[in-house]
């Protein structure tokens, strides 16, 4: 699989009838595919993540603007990539035109606070089925209108290698094969990861030339 954009239940169901495997498994797909899902793994590995409301709800994102105020950032929980699915409200005016625009019953969201950091990063990982792991170069990232602009690597962050652990027994708990990625917000005390994507990344596009093996090459390897 090279997008979580897919229809996991129908992909399970097909994978069952058809006896083929895929990598990573359409269970797994249809949990991280989901931010609220995927928010509720981090915490649960205890790995540092934002603070985050399910709003499905009208009460629900007034609690979220009671609890975070303004800027307030909005997620759907589903589908949302590059930008799209991802609001920033600056006002209760704002927040008004979003509910007249956006069904939250029909497109449930996550909450986040409006964040400030110093720069955002990136790392790729694949595991295989035996369970040996590769953890691609960390490196930095640049948006520009919510797309990935540019990448620069490798780079380091003192609070990376506290992260390396826990994101293998992340994946280790899940049994994931293949290729994920986590992007972070780094601040002065801390390294946030904001979201999880378990395909190949736009971050790591940078393989196919700058290393000898490209993170698509080793989502094939793993598998």
């Amino acid at each position: 699989v090279e997008s979580e954009f897919l229809n996991a239940p129908v992909l399970e169901s097909v994978c069952k009838k058809s006896r083929i495997d895929i990598f990573p498994k359409a269970q797994l797909l249809m949990l991280l595919q989901d931010r609220l899902y995927q928010k509720f793994m981090l915490r649960k590995s205890n790995l540092p993540t934002l603070p985050f409301i399910d709003v499905q709800h009208v009460s629900h994102l007034e609690f979220a603007i009671k609890l975070f105020g303004f800027p307030l950032v909005l997620k759907k929980r589903r589908f949302g990539y590059d930008g799209y699915g991802t609001f920033v409200l600056k006002s209760l005016q704002e927040s008004k035109i979003f509910l007249e625009s956006l069904d939250l019953e029909k497109n449930p969201c996550i909450a986040e606070p409006w964040f400030y950091f110093k720069r955002e990063l990136a790392v790729t990982v694949v595991r295989n089925t035996n369970g040996q792991i590769k953890m691609l170069p960390l490196v930095e990232t640049k948006q520009k209108n919510s797309i990935c602009h540019w990448v620069k690597g490798p780079t380091q962050s003192p609070r990376f290698s506290k992260l390396t652990k826990p994101i293998n027994r992340f994946l280790k708990k899940m049994d994931y094969v293949g290729a994920i990625s986590f992007e972070f917000f780094e601040t002065p005390n801390e390294l946030l990861i904001n979201e999880v994507a378990p395909r190949v990344h736009n971050s790591a596009h940078y393989s196919i030339e700058a290393l000898n093996t490209s993170q698509f090459e080793y989502h094939l390897k793993a598998i």
